[in-house]
């Protein structure tokens, strides 16, 4: 019989209407085992009494409500990422300057999963302020694969799949602006999915004013992942310009598939050499969707210049642009790097950036890159 963390998200919710088990052994177990196994860095800090006070909670609405009129991860653990401001949790935003910060207030994406019945237990590790692609903050211990801890669980969500990726959470929350979901999925060996720009509310303190970021899943199983997808998907906000969905993300799961036209990209944007060990991988995606029926055809990557240093750009501002009030000489080496970058960008070149990233493309349509 597999044990309560090798369950998934919605093996644990049939599990509870099932009576097998309730939110508070979940929650007790999983906090019992980051106490115990958290190697991989995944957590900067843990809520535990928030958490436990939550599961009893669950429990007792799960005891006296109908099953059905709740939602569908009701009382499933999870983790915030730690660039979400959580009201009376410590937030950091992986930085010594905040170290003791407490927040009064959610950001949206804390208050939308709360409303899903999601328990969180606990903030995930970040890079100072999301601006690296490896976690190694220094207010907590670095990410880890749990697959070899001696390699990177990438960023800047590498807390939040080294969580899902050891175990001591089902699901977890990241955020995405250049591959900060997906390099810490493919680092974890979880899956990742940074959705549409748009999909999901950023709030009004979470939207970057660019359009880069957006909030997303983490989770073991694509069924997961669109479970999760549906409860982040159920609040319309700030920077939220897609129509209510019309369907479960979860049930499409199970609808007939299209035969596709699938691109295998032969090259990189930036012009760097595609790693041996990434191609492969690739490839053997294609092979995949190849055998099941789709049509796979290799399509030359020619280096782009101007869009990567659009990114570089844009990306550089954001670091740029927060406020700062304390000694910048504390901040770690690369966030002193961009912040001195983004004083040399005229607004002009910083305005040109944005409508390279999201203006038309060679081929036609907007770039989806990024």
């Amino acid at each position: 019989m597999p044990q309560l963390h090798d369950l998934t998200a919605l093996q644990l919710a049939t599990a509870y209407e099932r009576g097998d088990t309730t939110p508070t052994e979940v929650v007790d177990h999983l906090l019992a085992r980051i106490e115990d196994s958290d190697r991989v860095g995944a957590f900067t800090t843990v809520s535990a009494d928030r958490a436990r006070a939550a599961a009893a909670e669950a429990g007792r609405t799960l005891r006296s409500s109908d099953r059905a009129e709740l939602p569908r991860l009701f009382g499933v653990p999870t983790a915030v990422k730690d660039l979400e401001a959580t009201a009376g949790v410590r937030t950091t935003l992986g930085s010594a300057l905040l170290r003791d910060w407490i927040p009064d207030h959610n950001d949206e994406i804390v208050d939308v999963m709360a409303d899903a019945g999601l328990i969180s237990l606990g903030k995930t590790t970040v890079p100072e302020f999301g601006a690296a692609c490896y976690t190694e903050p220094e207010v907590s211990a670095p990410a880890r694969s749990p697959f070899d801890l001696t390699r990177s669980a990438a960023g800047s969500s590498g807390g939040a799949a080294a969580a899902v990726g050891a175990l001591l959470v089902p699901i977890a929350q990241g955020s995405d602006t250049a591959g900060s979901v997906r390099s810490p999925a493919s680092a974890c060996g979880v899956v990742g999915l940074k959705p549409s720009r748009g999909l999901v509310t950023a709030g009004p303190n979470g939207n970057d004013g660019m359009g880069l970021s957006v909030r997303g899943p983490l989770a073991r199983t694509v069924r997961d992942t669109a479970a999760f997808l549906d409860a982040l998907t159920t609040r319309t906000g700030a920077g939220t310009v897609h129509p209510p969905r019309v369907d479960s993300y979860e049930r499409a799961c199970d609808a007939p598939v299209p035969r596709l036209r699938v691109a295998l990209a032969q090259g990189s944007v930036s012009g760097a050499p595609v790693d041996a060990e990434v191609a492969a991988a690739a490839e053997l995606t294609a092979r995949t969707l190849a055998g099941l029926g789709h049509a796979v055809f290799a399509r030359d990557q020619a280096p782009d210049p101007e869009f990567t240093e659009g990114f570089r750009v844009m990306f550089t501002a954001l670091v740029g642009a927060r406020t700062m009030a304390f000694d910048e000489s504390a901040l770690r080496p690369i966030v002193r790097h961009l912040r001195a970058g983004s004083k040399k960008f005229t607004s002009g070149e910083l305005a040109a950036s944005i409508g390279v990233l999201g203006g038309p493309r060679p081929g036609g349509g907007a770039d989806q890159r990024g």
